[in-house]
């Protein structure tokens, strides 16, 4: 097991933190009229836990720290927030909006689906290919199995994600520029988990497209929610279950 791959696992079972909205947080009542207790955790808990991660993991591939790789983590620290700041105040003004009995406007879903979602994914992928890109290239032999595995979970769980968020088309381009570059930069660790990780994604979104005749999200699918539990579970029966 290589030095990364603590944090990597972190990152891949990051999402399943989620689950505790379902259990715990959704049914409690209501901070404020638009606001839930599970958006309040979302935004003040899972969001800067998950940019720690991230943080964690491009610090640990710098051999050594400069001005030009702290701007370039602090420009895409502060686009990932962004991503999810936007996500989360435009959900916001959609209940305020829905509760009133007026019709969402185009820029507010704009923000929600497009802005925000399309941030967070490309940033996603954008720290992935920084890893390798400046991370030192490690001469060993070790076949990181371990990596291989909890990235195909993770895998599975973000390609589900990326369907919910709109961003299948945004991220496929990406993908396969992170399983070309993952074969030649970056430490090994990290390109045999990005590589597991990117091929997964590509493998469930054909499937799910052959399937389906579109990128449908999987909270379209028997009422499912947007939440990890029910994505996570209904994408492993949608396949069959869907008519």
């Amino acid at each position: 097991m290589g030095k990364y791959a603590p944090t990597l696992t972190l990152l891949t079972f990051s999402p399943l933190l989620l689950l505790f909205n379902d259990f715990i947080l959704q049914p409690l009542p209501r901070p404020h009229p638009y606001i839930g207790c599970d958006d309040v955790f979302k935004a003040l808990i899972w969001t800067p836990f998950s940019l720690y991660i991230l943080s964690k993991l491009t610090l640990l591939t710098l051999p050594t720290p400069s001005s030009f790789h702290s701007h370039v983590s602090t420009i895409l620290s502060g686009l990932y927030v962004y991503g999810f700041g936007v996500n989360h105040s435009t959900n916001a003004c959609s209940n305020y909006l829905e509760n009133h009995g007026s019709i969402t406007p185009d820029i507010v879903h704009w923000y929600d689906e497009i802005c925000g979602h399309y941030v967070i994914v490309i940033v996603y992928a954008l720290v992935q290919l920084y890893w390798m890109l400046n991370g030192l290239r490690e001469e060993v032999k070790e076949k990181y199995d371990y990596v291989k595995i909890i990235a195909v979970f993770g895998g599975y769980m973000s390609s589900l994600l990326i369907l919910e968020s709109r961003g299948v088309e945004v991220m496929i381009p990406l993908d396969i520029i992170i399983v070309a570059v993952s074969f030649k930069g970056g430490p090994r660790e990290l390109g045999e988990y990005c590589r597991a990780n990117s091929l997964v994604h590509l493998g469930v979104w054909v499937a799910w497209y052959g399937r389906f005749g579109r990128w449908v999200e999987p909270s379209e699918l028997k009422g499912m929610g947007w939440d990890p539990v029910d994505i996570f579970f209904g994408g492993m029966i949608s396949m069959r279950s869907f008519s």
